[in-house]
């Protein structure tokens, strides 16, 4: 209910852009305010269990996983005792800064570009699935950039955070291979080293998205 209240106030200020944008800090306010939402939130979404197995065992995290940055968020926010609460609280933070950054800010409206936002980037995923969410996000971002550095970068960011984006790298080095001219055989080859070593991973993926016939949540 508390969400749909919020979604009211943001469809009110961004009809009354004109009559309110003068209001010092007022963005802020009402940005902070979904960024506690979502911070606050516990068994909200489709995959809250994971999350919280996933906090669970952050006490046995595998250092030589460098690319698993969520799993460090959860060990971090373990040992400093910030609990649960400490990963939803990091995550929301980078979702939003990310939204915020290279998003949101360069609506005239802010509050139109939020009222815009929320039906996928909030309802979906800031609420429901913050992880898949924050690699999403980067992915997006990365479409932005111009040099490819940065933009690996950001693919990158997005892989530590759901190793499923691992997809947008494949995407990106075709599309780079193919506007150098080169041959699509590189990329099978490209396609198949990639599923040898990930091919348990992809099992995984496949048992649960396709062939399971009943998910909890």
């Amino acid at each position: 209910m508390i969400m749909y209240i919020y979604l009211i106030i943001l469809i009110f200020f961004a009809i009354n852009f004109e009559k309110y944008k003068k209001i010092k800090y007022l963005d802020i306010v009402i940005f902070g305010f979904l960024f506690l939402l979502v911070s606050f939130r516990y068994r909200t979404g489709g995959d809250f269990r994971p999350y919280i197995t996933a906090f669970d065992e952050s006490i046995t995290l595998d250092y030589e996983k460098p690319y698993d940055l969520f799993g460090y968020i959860n060990l971090f926010s373990r040992v400093s005792g910030l609990d649960l609460f400490g990963v939803n609280l990091i995550l929301g933070f980078i979702f939003f800064s990310i939204l915020y950054v290279f998003f949101i800010k360069y609506f005239r409206n802010i509050y139109l570009a939020l009222v815009i936002a929320y039906p996928i980037f909030i309802n979906i995923y800031a609420i429901g699935s913050l992880r898949q969410g924050i690699a999403i996000i980067f992915f997006l971002a990365s479409l932005l950039f111009l040099n490819y550095k940065v933009k690996l970068i950001a693919i990158f960011l997005s892989i530590t955070f759901h190793f499923s984006a691992l997809l947008y790298l494949f995407i990106y080095i075709s599309q780079s291979l193919f506007k150098k001219g080169l041959s699509k055989y590189p990329l099978v080859v490209l396609l198949l080293v990639i599923t040898f070593f990930l091919k348990e991973k992809f099992i995984n993926y496949y048992t649960y998205y396709i062939t399971q016939d009943a998910f909890n949540s």
